[in-house]
């Protein structure tokens, strides 16, 4: 089995182990627990996103354009007071001033009344100017915010996809870890190599043969009973010149073959 790892710690067997089928062989535990932290915090971007994006935000470049507006509007109010000014100060009415020819009085109120106007497109061209900078933020903001929110949910896909490959790696098999070779890293991590001597539950060990009917690998009890009418060992007196040599005086003395008939005889 070639496996990868984070470190030489996450594998759990050493050579000579025997192992069983499901035990874990390389714990990833610890690289997990990092992926873990960062799909949270993903996850907290993704609701507070969520949450602010129908607020509006300021614009963050609309205070030149603000006081461009307000320069443009106090300017049209100068020049309408400039005017009313002048027709206060003017000694002359209304009426006077459209029936008589006063060549001079029109050219300076007419002059005035330029002012304001210019004083006006101004004003309108400030303030549109303040609208198109608002909106051009506020379509700014929707599309960083859908940009974002696409980003955050690509890197959770990708999270989720890191979580199932940092699985734990178990045995496949009952068997013993023969051999244990590491190779070369690259970026992925450590490869290391496992020789495993598998053995299958459906063929199990045989089983130790019964010394019941076998003497030789029977164990010993204790002393067997005499049998009916026999007699146990006599005590033999010691030999006073030998003391591990019988006595001849009480040796069982010999008796005579027993004779067995010929044919002729038992007819």
């Amino acid at each position: 089995m070639k496996l990868i790892v984070d470190s030489p710690q996450s594998l759990r067997v050493k050579q000579g182990d025997l192992i069983v089928k499901g035990q874990i062989l390389v714990d990833r535990s610890a690289a997990r627990q990092q992926i873990l932290a960062r799909r949270q915090k993903v996850q907290q971007e993704a609701v507070l996103l969520a949450a602010t994006e129908d607020i509006p935000v300021a614009p963050l470049n609309s205070t030149a354009a603000e006081a461009q507006v307000k320069q443009a509007r106090e300017q049209v109010r100068r020049a309408d007071a400039a005017i009313q000014e002048f027709l206060a100060n003017s000694p002359y009415t209304d009426i006077a001033r459209q029936t008589l020819p006063l060549p001079d009085e029109e050219k300076q109120l007419a002059q005035l009344q330029l002012a304001k106007s210019n004083a006006q497109v101004q004003l309108q061209q400030a303030i549109a100017q303040l609208n198109s900078l608002n909106s051009t933020q506020a379509q700014q903001g929707q599309t960083d915010s859908s940009t974002k929110k696409k980003r955050l949910l690509n890197e959770l896909k990708t999270i989720e996809s890191q979580l199932l490959a940092l699985q734990d790696i178990q045995s496949p098999h009952d068997a013993i870890v023969e051999k244990i070779e590491w190779q070369k890293k690259d970026k992925n991590g450590m490869t290391v190599e496992l020789a495993l001597a598998v053995h299958s539950l459906s063929d199990p060990l045989p089983p130790l043969p019964s010394t019941s009917n076998d003497p030789l690998l029977s164990v010993p009890g204790s002393t067997p009973a005499l049998p009916t009418g026999g007699q146990p060992f006599p005590n033999i007196p010691p030999n006073p010149t030998n003391p591990l040599a019988p006595s001849t005086s009480t040796a069982p003395q010999s008796t005579a073959p027993v004779q067995i008939p010929t044919t002729s005889q038992r007819r």
